[in-house]
């Protein structure tokens, strides 16, 4: 990919907001992209080391109410054109994890002991779940920082091991955040449908509803459908959902069991029990072919029935076709 030709980058280098940050200002803006933070300018003053001697750490970012932390490094080319970034830049985080969770507080720089002191209280207190080791740059991603960072990954566990024992930590995770990354990050939050096919199925009748603020149709279709669409595109049918497919277990009580019980052993009442589902759409429009009713519609992202399409996609095989349920699609 090229650099200038991405949206992340566009959208990035308008940022007049972050321009004071400097080489860090590319961290804060893929801190916001990857988990929505609202006031940066509060968190560059508290995340971001300052001073020379920081041990190779330029970004301390701790969240207890989500449960994970973010260290990391940045690089900024000046040459776009350039196929990889530096590896021995990944490689500095070995120095930072090292120092952060491992070097006893009195002999800590300025520059970064309050950023350990609070980071390992964090852990300490069990308040920290996830620990994010991230490297961020402006080029495309390469194998040799990804096999740097493998190191970093596992330095960063056996110090979490050792110094933390009893801590909270289940997910150690070396990323590299390089324009690849930047751009899927930037993709997922600005176009919240991330399925952007076209599709026509045939259909017996439905109605339309609008404001001047939305339009809605609301019709059946069969349940085949979404089976088939959820192998396909997995859970980018949920791109303008907050919540996933939460899975099923095959227990009398548990909602997801049953829709898909009824979807194998009784199909046709599957329209009957569900409520069906609700899916912001690009457009759409019903057209008339030989006599017969069709609607077509552009992207797709399911906001309301993500367990009834998981369900149904976790089906062995596709539900019968006289299986079918509600549907709102709505621009």
């Amino acid at each position: 990919m090229n650099l200038n030709q991405s949206k992340f980058w566009s959208a990035f280098i308008s940022r007049d907001d972050l321009e004071q940050f400097k080489v860090d200002a590319l961290l804060l803006f893929a801190l916001q992209l990857r988990f929505g933070v609202d006031d940066i300018f509060t968190i560059a003053t508290n995340s971001l080391t300052e001073g020379s001697d920081d041990k190779k750490a330029d970004m301390v970012y701790i969240d207890t109410d989500s449960g994970y932390a973010v260290i990391a490094q940045t690089y900024l080319s000046s040459n776009p054109s350039n196929n990889e970034a530096p590896a021995n830049k990944a490689s500095d985080l070995n120095t930072a994890v090292s120092w952060l969770l491992n070097r006893p507080l009195n002999e800590l720089p300025i520059a970064i002991k309050s950023h350990a002191e609070g980071l390992r209280r964090a852990i300490q207190d069990k308040e920290i779940t996830t620990l994010y080791i991230w490297y961020v740059h402006n080029l495309p991603e390469s194998k040799n920082v990804q096999e740097e960072l493998k190191t970093v990954e596992h330095t960063a566990q056996s110090a979490v091991d050792r110094r933390f024992p009893n801590s909270e930590i289940a997910d150690i995770q070396a990323l590299e955040v390089g324009i690849n990354t930047l751009e899927e990050w930037y993709t997922s939050v600005s176009t919240p449908i991330l399925v952007a096919e076209s599709f026509k199925m045939p259909i017996n009748g439905g109605y339309k509803e609008s404001t001047a603020d939305w339009q809605a149709y609301v019709t059946t279709i069969p349940a085949k459908w979404l089976y088939e669409s959820f192998c396909k595109y997995k859970t980018k049918l949920f791109s303008a959902n907050v919540r996933d497919y939460l899975g099923s277990r095959d227990i009398d009580v548990n909602i997801n069991s049953g829709i898909k019980n009824t979807a194998k052993e009784d199909p046709s009442h599957f329209w009957v029990y569900n409520n069906g589902i609700t899916a912001l759409v690009h457009e759409f429009e019903e057209i008339k072919e030989n006599n017969k009713l069709f609607i077509t519609f552009k992207g797709i992202s399911i906001v309301n029935g993500a367990q009834t399409t998981g369900a149904v996609g976790s089906l062995a095989n596709h539900p019968a076709e006289n299986a079918m349920l509600s549907v709102r699609f709505i621009t």
